[in-house]
């Protein structure tokens, strides 16, 4: 029997470790032990010089690259796997996949325009939790929104007119 060969599923995605590890690892990891042709072992991201994530990797266990290539691409690209992304060994490139495009919204969570954060206190609500991961962007009509109201606050002082709009 040959001895198992690392692989790495490179992703040119900006996806989050447990992320990550939800979408593409977990679900890889289980086809690739039922199907007997190897396992993942491992994942990680590299980060730019302003900390966000450039591209992740998968690292994969298999017995034959062979017969394990087809599968471990299909179950990514199920996944949602961008175009772009790589199987690599350690003689380079091996394969070059993915179906979906990927496009990432730098936010830092502190920067923002003091009237996203403002608007909602004139509904009474104060968001206290500035994060990056709380903010996304509606291209419909191009605006930022915040989400994830876990640590909001309920501001006492708004109250409702007769028609019952705030005031």
């Amino acid at each position: 029997m040959p001895d198992p060969v690392t692989l790495t599923a490179r992703l040119h995605e900006h996806i989050e470790p447990l992320d990550r590890g939800e979408r593409y690892e977990d679900p890889l990891d289980t086809a690739l032990r039922a199907a007997d042709l190897g396992e993942v072992t491992g994942g990680g991201s590299q980060l730019g010089a302003l900390g966000e994530i450039e591209f992740a990797d998968i690292e994969i266990r298999v017995l034959s690259v062979d017969d394990a290539l087809p599968m471990i691409v299909r179950s990514l690209e199920d996944a949602g796997a961008p175009v772009g992304s790589q199987i690599i060994s350690n003689a380079g490139t091996v394969r070059e996949f993915g179906q979906q495009q990927s496009v990432a919204v730098y936010l830092d969570g502190v920067s923002l325009p003091d009237e996203v954060y403002a608007e909602l206190e004139e509904y009474g609500v104060r968001h206290d939790d500035a994060e990056m991961r709380n903010v996304t962007y509606r291209q419909s009509d191009g605006r930022f929104c915040l989400i994830d109201f876990e640590f909001a606050t309920i501001l006492p002082d708004v109250e409702k007119s007769a028609d019952g709009s705030l005031s």
